[in-house]
């Protein structure tokens, strides 16, 4: 048995190494980056991207681990043979793969994906941006590689023995049982809800730092299996794109005005955006919901500027995030901020702010790397990231995260340690299912709709205390509390995914820095969560007109609507009515209004325009 453990030791040792080799390998080929960042954070990538590395070597043994079963009870060493074949395709690949990758990143400066690998198809031309490129260098890069390699692999790893012809079968199933177990452990990455993915290798505001530290071919084979989203062509086309564009330009209709609802007397006031996961406007008074769910939330509209016809981009809580921080409107299919190579360059809200001098910080209960949220914070340009990590053990709940209040009591701690002007960005947890608060209310059923108001119950009467401890801070004056959800939800009365109401949600502007005039002044016209970050800067004199998907919706001369999207799916809120659109059904499936046909029109010309960008990234 020993000598089993050590081929597989010794196996999975030589992969990492491989990793390490090619990640150095990245990093001399773009020296022209590279040689510009301190070398203490250039070798922080090496740690960084071992758990990307470790599952990726245990991805690439699996196969060794098949070859040393069947060695155990077929005679002969083709078994053997397999293996060695096995390996050397393998690592001939893994190499050809980083090589690329390490070269193509100097000129387009993303990592090799399978956009990038489409173009396979015409070598001549996908290389001919690098006419400059040292074959000479590259060749003894190769050389040089292939030797190390080669004296790694034969130094490292060892043959498998086959079962002795005396020895009982059973050990070779439980050893073969216990080390499936343990590859698939270290392929997933964690035993926590969130499985492995890129943001686990960010550590850095320095996008090449990042990039240098996500596993190559890990990074690769993940983007290869995703196919939520059509990379090559749009599926939503349906009119030419010259005309879709003047639709959604029409539709859009930004003005160049100064907004006319001037949100603070002060120029630059602290800004905290409270992101409440999964509230839908079906339980906020407001917004015309039930009152007692969420009496808090509800008695805002006293005192501050409310939007009574706001909605979600999206269903779930990435596609919220992109369509707030970044104004992008939310994929049918999946998120932008789940494929590297496209949130990239995508503008953000933190990042525009701090051309004006705000720092940032994220403040999340739960585990930041799920759904690769902690890569989007960083590369959106949060200077400070609060997760689970940060919260005592003491705290921490069987479920996704904290609770609210928890929560709630780290945010008001980083408000006051951070100096002004600061943007702090919170994203709660208690509301989110299973529903398991520490917290009954007057809602005692068990239906999940019961389970669901007592949940944002609680998350209200958190949200209570923390603006009632908040307006007693001496930062308050100074700062404007922004609160709107990440999405919407089902429950309590059981939304259809495609209907308007499936995404209506709260959006509250208050705090101590909010204009007094626009105290319980409450807006009627449609709004969406693409409005907000062009909005907000437009009230602080930031240049906003990378975030195109979206008006300014504190102004009130400007376009009034909202879009959304469900899976294979578009829905259009306007002031005269609303339409929704089912690619799969090929039809309308719902409309309200006497233009339906022109929102119907509009809604799919929108998609099909921002898709063609999506495309283009």
């Amino acid at each position: 048995m020993k000598k089993h453990i050590e081929f597989f030791s010794r196996y999975i040792g030589f992969w990492m190494l491989m990793f390490v080799i090619m990640r150095l390998l990245f990093i001399l080929f773009n020296t022209r980056i590279s040689s510009a960042i301190p070398f203490s954070e250039t070798a922080l990538s090496f740690a960084h991207g071992l758990r990307l590395d470790l599952s990726t070597s245990a991805y690439l043994t699996v196969i060794p681990l098949l070859c040393w079963l069947v060695a155990q009870f077929a005679p002969g060493k083709w078994p053997a043979k397999i293996l060695t074949a096995y390996s050397t395709v393998m690592v001939s690949l893994v190499f050809i793969i980083s090589l690329i990758d390490a070269e193509l990143y100097a000129y387009w400066g993303q990592k090799l994906n399978a956009y990038a690998s489409s173009f396979a198809r015409f070598p001549v031309e996908m290389f001919s941006f690098s006419s400059g490129i040292s074959w000479s260098k590259l060749l003894l890069f190769v050389a040089i590689s292939v030797v190390i390699i080669k004296i790694s692999y034969d130094n490292i790893t060892v043959p498998f023995t086959p079962r002795p012809a005396h020895q009982k079968a059973w050990p070779v199933v439980v050893f073969f049982v216990a080390m499936g177990a343990l590859l698939f452990l270290l392929i997933r990455g964690n035993i926590g809800m969130s499985p492995i993915n890129q943001s686990f290798a960010y550590y850095s505001d320095k996008p090449f730092l990042n990039h240098a530290a996500v596993n190559t071919t890990w990074n690769f084979i993940a983007s290869l299996a995703d196919e939520t989203e059509d990379e090559t062509k749009n599926p939503y086309a349906f009119i030419n794109d010259a005309d879709a564009q003047h639709i959604t330009d029409s539709l859009l209709d930004n003005h160049v005005t100064p907004a006319q609802l001037q949100l603070s007397l002060q120029p630059k006031p602290d800004v905290i955006l409270v992101i409440l996961e999964g509230w839908t406007a079906d339980v906020v008074g407001f917004t015309g919901g039930e009152k007692e769910v969420a009496p808090n939330m509800t008695a805002l509209a006293g005192n501050s500027l409310t939007y009574t016809q706001f909605y979600a981009s999206g269903n779930r809580t990435d596609k919220g995030l992109a369509a707030i921080l970044s104004g992008q409107p939310a994929l049918a299919k999946s998120s932008i901020i789940n494929k590297l190579q496209k949130f990239s360059n995508l503008p953000a809200l933190p990042a525009s702010l701090y051309k004006k001098g705000y720092s940032s910080t994220f403040v999340y209960g739960g585990e930041s790397e799920f759904a690769n949220m902690k890569a989007y914070w960083i590369n959106s340009g949060y200077q400070n990231i609060v997760d689970i990590h940060q919260f005592d053990k003491t705290v921490l709940p069987e479920s996704w995260g904290v609770h609210d209040d928890e929560l709630y009591a780290m945010l008001l701690k980083q408000i006051g340690k951070t100096a002004s002007p600061k943007f702090i960005t919170a994203l709660t947890l208690s509301s989110h299912e299973p529903y398991q608060v520490p917290h009954q209310s007057r809602f005692t059923g068990t239906a999940e709709s019961d389970r669901y108001r007592n949940a944002v119950h609680f998350a209200d009467e958190c949200l209570g205390r923390f603006l009632q401890e908040a307006s007693s801070q001496s930062w308050y004056n100074n700062t404007l509390i922004v609160i709107m959800p990440d999405h919407a939800h089902q429950e309590p009365l059981g939304r259809s995914p495609f209907e308007p109401a499936r995404f209506h949600i709260p959006f509250v502007v208050t705090g101590g820095a909010l204009n007094p005039a626009l105290k319980g002044i409450q807006v009627a016209r449609p709004a969406q969560q693409t409005d907000f970050a062009p909005a907000l800067l437009s009230q602080l004199g930031i240049d906003n007109q990378a975030f195109k998907w979206g008006s300014n919706m504190f102004d009130t001369s400007s376009a009034a609507f909202a879009i959304y999207t469900y899976n294979d799916g578009v829905g259009l809120i306007a002031k005269n009515g609303y339409a929704v659109y089912d690619h799969e059904a090929g039809r309308a499936i719902l409309a309200k209004g006497n233009d339906s046909i022109a929102l119907v029109k509009a809604a799919r010309a929108y998609q099909q325009t921002y898709y063609n960008d999506y495309l283009k990234r």
